[in-house]
């Protein structure tokens, strides 16, 4: 069955209703959804003929990391599991009668603890009930917000709580500085230790974009740089992202040793239990999803330096 709009359940008067806790109003929840001016029907003029569509003219990133990460349900918090710290592999030839090489496997529990990613947007009853196209319009803002947010913390999020520890700041992942290299050839370093000593295959190039830009501008001087294009480098496709600090580019192996565990899918709920909102005509609409992101291994993760 399909989930409805935020909006739109609040016109139908669908969904699951309950009070929120300590407050006497209805609440109204639509689950898995993908994605501070209070909005009224002057911001946005009810419609009066036009298709719904709402043209998105403020520039701001486009969050794609989450679709290149594994994402995986979970049920834990925080999310715990099995690292392996020890291996010795004794294997070895030996002839007839001879004896077996004995291996060593060895086992740490880790655990990541379970972050919340939250925003909420006021919106008045009439905007809600006047306007066909804004709340499925809404429903993709916040979520797209909350997937914003949330990528970057996967990418420089400190570790202190509540924030996520993003790949930048895990103890464990290697660094290669540029020093007096060419860009490219620091680049193919650290794809070279992410192969080895990290023993990962490196599918992704993070970098600032105007550090993009630099690449892109060297591969236009030099006509014989074949191991780069506006999408890849020595075969790595890239990803830009200005959260990242320009100076600072990021190689690894995400598609193995990353994973985002979901605990409770992007959800957004509407309500007017908030403040003075119920006899005001208002409703707060929230959104919050809430992950674990895991780095099985920092290794197969390298930072360029002084790019």
């Amino acid at each position: 069955m399909k989930s409805k709009s935020i909006g739109q359940a609040f016109v139908d008067g669908g969904g699951a209703t309950k009070p929120l806790k300590g407050c006497s109003g209805p609440e109204i929840e639509v689950k898995g959804v993908d994605v501070k001016t209070l909005m009224t029907t002057s911001t946005y003029v009810p419609d009066t003929g036009r298709d719904g569509a709402v043209s998105v003219s403020i520039a701001t990133r486009t969050p794609t990391l989450m679709d290149l990460v594994t994402a995986t349900p979970t049920d834990s918090d925080p999310y715990t599991f099995m690292e392996e710290t020890t291996f010795t592999n004794n294997a070895l030839e030996v002839a007839e009668g001879g004896t077996y090489g004995e291996a060593a496997l060895g086992f740490t529990e880790r655990t990541v603890d379970v972050s919340k990613v939250v925003v909420w947007l006021p919106v008045t009853d009439e905007t809600l009930e006047d306007t066909a196209g804004l709340p499925g319009y809404i429903d993709q803002r916040l979520g797209f917000m909350l997937r914003q947010r949330t990528e970057l913390q996967m990418l420089v999020g400190n570790g202190t709580a509540p924030n996520m520890r993003g790949i930048l700041n895990t103890a464990g992942i290697q660094t290669q500085p540029k020093g007096a290299d060419t860009i490219a050839v620091a680049v193919r370093k650290a794809r070279t230790k992410v192969k080895t000593p990290g023993y990962g295959n490196a599918d992704l190039l993070a970098l600032n974009p105007a550090d993009s830009e630099d690449i892109d501008v060297a591969a236009a001087v030099d006509l014989q740089a074949p191991f780069i294009d506006t999408s890849k480098m020595w075969n790595v496709p890239r990803y830009e992202n200005d959260g990242l600090t320009a100076g600072t580019g990021l190689i690894g192996d995400f598609a193995n040793y990353t994973a985002l565990k979901v605990k409770k899918a992007i959800t957004l709920k509407v309500s007017n239990s908030h403040g003075t909102f119920f006899v005001e005509g208002k409703q707060a609409i929230r959104a919050e999803i809430r992950v674990a992101f895991v780095i099985f291994r920092p290794a197969a993760f390298v930072t360029i330096t002084g790019i």
